[in-house]
């Protein structure tokens, strides 16, 4: 065995397999990194998703906030037509609550 050892095709056999050792642990090394990134990456992935549901979330708050408001003016606004006297009155209560569904810069003429 010794003799095996000391010949060239014995160093040439444990020189192969140091490097098969090495290439093996540098690619251990590397898929961990690769690992670790990807871990990163789906950890901002995350967040993202996290922080646009968020603002989705805000958005329909919001959106159902206004239009609990228009449906307020709108059921105030039957009511007052209902109750009006006079269809002068009911046209300026018409106009009133279209007028005010407008933000100022939106707004229709005769507002």
């Amino acid at each position: 065995m010794r003799d095996f050892i000391t010949s060239l095709a014995g160093k040439i056999i444990m020189i192969a397999v140091v490097l098969i050792f090495l290439l093996l642990a540098f690619k251990s090394c590397t898929d961990g990194r690769k690992a670790g990134e990807q871990g990163k990456q789906a950890q901002k992935e995350a967040t993202a998703a996290t922080e646009t549901a968020k603002d989705a979330a805000a958005t329909v708050i919001a959106n159902a906030s206004e239009n609990a408001s228009l449906d307020d003016l709108v059921t105030a606004t039957q009511k007052e037509i209902e109750n009006a006297t006079d269809s002068k009155i009911s046209r300026a209560a018409a106009i009133r609550a279209i007028c005010g569904m407008h933000d100022d810069n939106a707004r229709p003429s005769g507002c």
